[in-house]
């Protein structure tokens, strides 16, 4: 958290605090002076004991509620729900990839509708449009001996859930890719930040024109929005840094959750169309452990959902309604 963000944490945090302190002050304030001048009170004004009783009775029931309506905005504990996602659909997707390293290229042959899939041993591997449906909408114990489903297979299930079906007007309007940067050390492991060109590909050929594909540039906090053509300038080396997220970084991840949740809200302002938040969901399903617990706390102050695909139960996808927040005061 750099100083400025500190200063306005620090500012929203005594704004919500020092007029509830003040209430607090003036009805302990008011109850003492009660208290000891009652036979007094307001005798200049009002003789009759009934009329300063109901005066008295007014004061401290508007103080009470002023204190309480200061203290709604700090919520109460609540306790995360889980329940399966069944029937509803989100606005907005934002899925952390993990890594499928062994995948070199990704293409579409039209004419045959087939994806064409080539891994680093120049296997090629060709899956056809109809059969790539059949996969994700399969019993939950079945499997193709297919390697692009290696650490892909759950992501396209939680985008297959979620899609725009014909004739529906729920589903999903973009989806926001997150890769990892390159693993410094001696192992020197490539990030999937390098392979969301080849996952956008199949993206773009299964699912067709059926939502915007966005990426987060963290470094001129500015959303991308995917164009076919535009993939080999938008994933150059030049450009991948800004993109790619260090998945260890629980601070960075936390960041770019919270930027993104904005962005997608921004650019519903733009569009006239208000996405709300509980229209948005983070799938955790890839990602690291340092994924979920950041999903999870930037859920916590906003009504954005975390989902995530069963893994015992492929055709089951949980959501958690992340709200727990603290009572203050």
């Amino acid at each position: 958290m750099n100083l400025n963000e500190r200063i306005s944490f620090y500012y929203n945090e005594l704004k919500n605090w020092f007029p509830l302190a003040i209430l607090i002050a003036l009805s302990l304030i008011l109850i003492g002076m009660i208290s000891i001048y009652f036979d007094n009170f307001l005798s200049i004004i009002f003789n009759s004991p009934g009329i300063k009783l109901i005066i008295v009775s007014i004061l401290l029931i508007i103080t009470l509620f002023l204190i309480n309506w200061q203290r709604k905005k700090f919520n109460k504990i609540s306790i995360p729900i889980e329940r399966n996602l069944s029937g509803k659909y989100f606005n907005s997707l934002v899925l952390p990839l993990s890594n499928n390293n062994k995948i070199t290229d990704v293409d579409y042959d039209k004419d045959q509708n087939k994806l064409i899939v080539r891994y680093e041993n120049n296997e090629i591997e060709r899956i056809s449009h109809d059969e790539l449906e059949e996969i994700l909408n399969k019993s939950p114990n079945y499997d193709k001996n297919s390697k692009i489903f290696a650490n892909w297979q759950m992501p396209l299930i939680s985008i297959y859930r979620n899609v725009k079906l014909e004739n529906e007007t729920k589903g999903i309007e973009q989806i926001w890719l997150i890769g990892s940067a390159d693993k410094k050390g001696s192992a020197n492991e490539k990030g999937s930040a390098n392979q969301l060109k080849l996952f956008t590909k199949i993206l773009f050929s299964f699912f067709k024109n059926k939502f915007d594909i966005y990426v987060y540039d963290k470094k001129n906090n500015k959303d991308i929005k995917l164009e076919h053509e535009k993939l080999d300038v938008i994933f150059s080396p030049e450009n991948i840094n800004n993109i790619a997220v260090d998945f260890e970084k629980f601070e960075e991840v936390y960041k770019t959750f919270n930027d993104i949740i904005n962005k997608i809200k921004e650019i519903g302002e733009q569009k006239n169309e208000e996405i709300k938040e509980h229209e948005i969901a983070i799938d955790i399903t890839g990602g690291q452990k340092t994924i979920s617990i950041a999903g999870a706390l930037a859920t916590i102050n906003r009504k954005t959902r975390i989902i995530y695909v069963n893994t015992n139960n492929k055709h089951e996808i949980k959501e958690i309604d992340a709200i727990v927040q603290s009572e203050q005061g």
